[in-house]
């Protein structure tokens, strides 16, 4: 792709005239269609001031074999840092976020727990039963009398059992085991960059003692 064709395209990307592409840089509409003609050329302010307009490189703009930003080496680089940049802090948000999620749910379980009361079964052993012999007299028996209760308790496990809010701490657990393994590609993330750039470090290190 040539000069005119990229600057055809920037402008009408833009949604730009002609006319509203020379007053930005301060030209005549005259030079601007001829620039997209291909009769004439900007003078290097000029595509100074069109790459700072359009946000592109004059690299991209004069040299026809870039298509792109990214096919010039040093951007291309950049390009791919700031993604990797973006998905490690994509990466950190997430984990703060669901960590943060899963304490509050936690949390709030243990303190309604500690404020709602809630029943716990408890059985009672009421001693050996009396047995009643054949001749009308009693002894006792090796059976116990055993008796069920609920009683009220203010305790997180019979909380959890009152209410049937297991699944409601199960979330919870799952949010921070989540948190966990986002911190942990994060720390990933970030060791590889660190690597990637003390590498690079050495490597020019090396060159410039040559």
């Amino acid at each position: 792709m040539n000069f005119p064709e990229k600057l055809q395209k920037l402008r009408k990307g833009r949604g730009w005239s002609q006319e509203e592409l020379a007053n930005r840089i301060t030209v005549s509409r005259q030079a601007v269609s001829k620039w997209e003609l291909g009769t004439a050329v900007p003078d290097t302010d000029n595509i100074v001031q069109l790459s700072e307009l359009f946000g592109v490189t004059t690299d991209y703009l004069i040299k026809d074999n870039l298509d792109c930003d990214e096919d010039i080496p040093a951007v291309a680089r950049t390009a791919a840092n700031v993604r990797k940049a973006e998905q490690s802090r994509q990466l950190l948000i997430a984990g703060i976020v669901t960590l943060v999620l899963g304490v509050i749910i936690i949390g709030v379980l243990l303190t309604l727990s500690q404020v709602i009361e809630s029943y716990q079964k408890v059985t009672y052993d009421h001693g050996p039963m009396m047995e009643m012999l054949p001749d009308g007299t009693t002894q006792i028996s090796d059976e116990h009398r055993m008796a069920t209760t609920r009683v009220p308790v203010y305790s997180f496990i019979p909380f959890l059992n009152t209410y049937y809010l297991h699944w409601v701490l199960v979330i919870g657990i799952g949010l921070v085991i989540a948190s966990v393994v986002c911190f942990a590609k994060y720390r990933r993330k970030i060791k590889t960059k660190k690597k990637s750039f003390d590498e690079r470090a050495w490597f020019n290190g090396f060159k410039n003692s040559k």
